[in-house]
């Protein structure tokens, strides 16, 4: 499916999202990550190339658009639930792949680390490259291209839920921790961050919450719908 056509079709779902999805961003989701085969996905068109989305809930609000956009173009599938922080996605990495293959994967993790959220207070960068390092090792194997997206921005305020204040030099000294196990293991760059930085007062829920209005789920839809696209379009036809 050509690329326009293909934002064309995201803009519509966008549209049906907006107005009958569940508010599943409005809260904080529960730990229901299993194994990828039972979760949901646009199609089961062996000729199509697959691709697994992993992470949190802004993943969980982009996913329904990203799979209609590349329905006809891709199987798009999701680990089921919140993926939440990086210790959790270094423990059930290994489940969630289960030696299965996927054409690329496209992954993040990075709010949960920023709030420490569920975890027994916050984490270091150190400790937070460390888990990267093992969730990337164990999902090369199972894709022909790894895809990382960038963190998207902290809210301005304290979040609503824990209290907790997430500076931007905080949450740019994890990008830099990010993109450096990146660059080490030669995965692309996603970034989401760039598209978002200093728009969260226009995107953003509220001044005290991480997630997005449905304009701000387009915008981040459609930089996944068009990086995913552009990569399968390097990769060798079936």
């Amino acid at each position: 499916m050509p690329l326009r056509s293909a934002l064309n079709r995201l803009a519509l779902v966008l549209l049906f999202v907006a107005g009958n999805a569940p508010d599943v961003f409005a809260t904080e989701p529960t730990s229901t990550a299993t194994n990828p085969s039972t979760s949901q996905t646009n199609s089961a068109d062996s000729r199509l190339p697959r691709v697994l989305l992993i992470g949190d809930s802004i993943s969980l609000a982009y996913t329904p658009l990203v799979q209609e956009a590349l329905q006809g173009t891709a199987n798009v599938e999701r680990v089921r639930g919140n993926c939440q922080f990086s210790a959790y996605g270094a423990e059930h990495v290994d489940d969630w792949v289960a030696g299965q293959r996927w054409d690329v994967i496209h992954f993040n993790f990075g709010l949960w680390d920023l709030y420490g959220w569920k975890q027994d207070g916050l984490i270091s960068v150190e400790d937070y490259g460390a888990n990267l390092e093992k969730i990337v090792m164990a999902l090369q194997p199972a894709c022909d291209v790894l895809i990382f997206a960038t963190t998207t921005p902290p809210c301005a305020e304290p979040e609503h839920k824990i209290k907790v204040l997430a500076s931007p030099e905080k949450s740019a000294a994890f990008e830099a921790e990010a993109r450096r196990v990146m660059k080490k293991h030669g995965v692309m760059v996603n970034d989401l961050d760039g598209i978002l930085v200093g728009r969260m007062n226009e995107l953003g829920k509220a001044p005290d919450d991480v997630h997005y209005v449905p304009e701000g789920n387009r915008i981040i839809a459609e930089k996944v719908t068009s990086f995913i696209d552009m990569t399968l379009g390097l990769l060798p036809k079936k």
